[in-house]
Formats: structure tokens, sequence, C-alpha cells
């Protein structure tokens, strides 16, 4: 049972975890800011999961191995850490690996290549690391930098998308241009 809204849910690969993140503070009756994680077979809570944002979350990823989940949402710090908009936890430690984007604005929408390598994220931002990205970032999951990749994406987004296996084309709604060409609410870029 939580309190508010659950915006985004993931499930570890071995289909024993829900991770869930959102508006809430409270789960099964204890307190969980804005992420928690459940054990599907039993309902429980997992206790030992408790990042504890001070905003909200508004999309998560989880990589293949279900070791590393990554975070979108409206946040200046979760789990303790200096972490604007976007972040990375160890899902076995609760640690926070040195994945540190520094986004400018609010994460609505997250999507991981196949195999791992680029976390594209979405949302109301002009930067990622310093650099020019309207709206549209592909980040190296490995280092935290944004690639090359600058699609020069106009007006707030709400979703992304990924085709199983193939990390050539990447889905975009809620644009009104994509690199300086009009396009009414959805795109794709190659």
């Amino acid at each position: 049972v939580v309190n508010s809204i659950s915006r985004s849910l993931v499930v570890s690969p071995d289909g024993k975890t829900l991770y869930l993140g959102g508006f809430f503070t409270t789960v099964n009756g204890q307190t969980r800011n804005r992420i928690a994680a459940i054990n599907t077979e039993t309902g429980e809570l997992i206790t030992s999961f408790d990042p504890n944002s001070n905003g909200q979350i508004w999309d998560m990823a989880l990589s293949s191995d279900g070791l590393t989940l990554y975070i979108g949402g409206v946040f200046t710090t979760i789990g303790g850490q200096n972490r604007r908009y976007l972040a990375a936890i160890n899902t076995q430690t609760g640690e926070f690996p040195a994945f540190n984007p520094d986004v400018s604005g609010p994460v609505t929408s997250l999507a991981l290549s196949s195999d791992g390598l680029i976390l594209y994220t979405a949302g109301s931002f002009n930067t990622v690391g310093g650099q020019a990205r309207m709206s549209l970032a592909a980040i190296e999951t490995a280092t935290g930098n944004p690639t090359s990749f600058n699609a020069n994406v106009t007006s707030f987004n709400r979703d992304i998308a990924l085709p199983s296996g193939d990390n050539s084309v990447i889905y975009i709604s809620g644009v009104s241009s994509v690199g300086g060409q009009a396009r009414s609410y959805l795109a794709g870029i190659n």
C-alpha cells in the first residue's frame, strides 16, 4: 500500500523484486520517500533498500543484470548524495556509483540501450554535464558523460522508447521540432 502516486514500476530480471518510484512517502506503513522495493513473492517491503529521494521520481530503468537502477525525476539529492534530476544506484549494496551526469532540469523518461551502455534521457533540461542538450540526451552508463548525440529537441518531452534489440532509432513524444525540423508531438530519431 502506497500513500500517493507511483509513476514508474520496474521488475528485476529474476521477477522477485518490484521497484517503484513516484510521489509517495510511505509504503506498507513505513517511510519510503518516493522510491522503494517490494518482494513480489511476499508483498513485503524490502527494508534494506531505502534511497530516500528529496523529490518526485518520474521514471526508472534497470540494467539487464538487475544491479543498477537508473532514476529520473525532480530531485536534487537521493540517498544523501547530490544528484540533480538523474541518479544511479547499486540495487545490491545501496551505493551510488560515480555516475553523475549533472542534468540541468527535470528528467521525465529513461530508456536503456539493449547493450546497457547508453541511457537515453528526456525531460525539461538544456544541459547535461555542462554540454548543450535540449530535452534529449544519450549518456554513457559507465562514465555519466553525454555522448556526441545531440538531436536538439524542442518542447517538454513526455516519453521515449527504443525498439527491443535495436539501438538505431529512438522514439520521443511531446516534441515540436527535432534538429530544426518541425514535428507534431512525435518523432523517430536515427
